[in-house]
């Protein structure tokens, strides 16, 4: 009988056998690798459990940052659509549907007394010159604020402390997308800017909006 096929008769396995089930043993320190000790768990979910709590307690700074940034943005892009639209001195689409053919000037139109929307409007002739006429000049969109965000703020030239309106009309004349400024009633505002600062509701966060007599469009 060859060493290898010799039987131990102490385990009744043959060396071969003895030394397959050695290699095969786990080796020490092994549960360490495949598991974790009740330290190590208790020190994991201290650290989600405390993770969670900050993300959570700034989950509000986070929503309403990202509405505001948002309101800046998409108010930012009407001017720019409007002022495409007089460069372009194309027919305009209104809200209802209907064709408003090649308007001579689009504007914007602000009011602190809704201060969570604004109007894109034709501003048609024989109205008010530069400024919106509800019922008469043509709307082309509305905007409305989202999560609570509003107008803070309608100023030109100064400060929102210095040169604050409670209404203002920012409209556009084709072919050269020239801006007109008015505000509260007196038309045309002397101004080579004009400015929409937009809040946050619970944070007071705020965002600014600036249109320039160059064409220029800017958010702060």
């Amino acid at each position: 009988m060859s060493k290898k096929s010799r039987v131990d008769y102490l385990t009744g396995f043959t060396p071969l056998e003895i030394r397959s089930l050695r290699e095969r043993r786990m080796p020490r320190g092994a549960l360490s690798l495949v598991g974790f000790t009740m330290v190590e768990i208790v020190v994991m979910l201290g650290i989600i459990v405390l993770i969670s709590a900050v993300l959570l307690a700034n989950f509000p700074g986070f929503n309403e940052s990202g509405a505001l940034i948002r309101a800046r943005q998409e108010l930012a892009l009407d001017f720019r659509r409007l002022q495409n639209y007089a460069l372009a001195v194309s027919n305009v689409r209104l809200e209802g549907g209907s064709l408003e053919l090649s308007p001579k000037i689009v504007g914007a139109h602000f009011n602190m007394a809704a201060p969570d929307s604004y109007i894109l409007f034709v501003d048609r002739t024989g109205g008010t010159p530069n400024r919106y006429d509800e019922g008469f000049d043509g709307v082309i969109s509305r905007g409305r604020f989202q999560r609570g965000i509003k107008l803070n703020c309608l100023y030109v030239s100064g400060s929102c402390v210095t040169s604050e309106y409670n209404v203002l009309d920012v409209v556009f004349r084709a072919p050269e997308a020239r801006m007109t400024i008015s505000a509260d009633g007196i038309s045309p505002i002397g101004s080579t800017f004009v400015k929409v600062e937009m809040k946050t509701p619970n944070l007071n966060l705020k965002k600014t909006v600036s249109v320039w007599i160059t064409g220029y469009i800017g958010t702060e």
